[in-house]
């Protein structure tokens, strides 16, 4: 016998999750570059208001500061051996 929460959830029709990305990629790929720089501003001031409102807040930036940390790192590698194999970057 089905528990009460099964019955419900068996009479849901939830849309098939590869579907709505594919939509949404087409609808995003169907909008203007005006549009698109302005949906990631949305999408990225979104972020930005979750990470206000978390109360783990530090953490996340902490985790923020050791991504941008390892970005930096990286390039200065990278620059570094392009300039030991090439030359200055500046010239």
């Amino acid at each position: 016998m089905k528990s009460s929460a099964q019955a419900i959830l068996s009479q849901m029709n939830f849309p098939n999750q590869y579907d709505v990305i594919r939509e949404e990629a087409e609808r995003f790929q169907s909008l203007s570059s005006k549009e698109k720089l302005h949906a990631v501003a949305e999408l990225m001031a979104m972020g930005s208001k979750m990470i206000d409102n978390n109360p783990q807040r530090h953490l996340v930036i902490e985790l923020q500061n050791a991504d941008e940390d390892a970005w930096k790192s990286a390039q200065l590698s990278l620059f570094a051996r392009y300039e030991a194999k090439h030359g200055s970057l500046l010239s």
